[in-house]
């Protein structure tokens, strides 16, 4: 079925044996270096913080323009510039219904 060299784990692993990782405790100051269960040293716990705070800006920053581009789809979908849009279609910027109570009491 499954070699011994062959990780049945998903996840970090170390470069050198590929044992799997787990995640470091918080209270680790920064200095800390970061070893597998093996005894491979990996980082400091500072770099892995840093590299931590990266990886979830780029996630952050991904999602964030995802969303945006998904949200931009909607809206061409929803308002067609071919159409004019209704007083029902989401196109239409309802504020509020100041600007009909002042048309009826015109």
């Amino acid at each position: 079925m499954f070699s011994p060299s062959v990780p049945t784990r998903s996840g970090p692993q170390c470069p050198e044996c590929n044992e799997a990782l787990d995640w470091p405790a918080r209270d680790l100051p920064e200095e800390h270096i970061l070893k597998c269960p093996n005894g491979h040293a990996l980082c400091s716990m500072g770099d892995f913080r840093l590299a931590a705070r990266e990886m979830a800006l780029q996630e952050e920053f991904r999602l964030t323009r995802d969303g945006a581009r998904s949200h931009a789809q909607r809206r061409a979908v929803d308002c067609p510039a071919t159409r004019v849009p209704s007083m029902n279609s989401p196109c239409m910027n309802q504020t509020s219904d100041s600007s009909t109570e002042s048309i009826s009491a015109a």
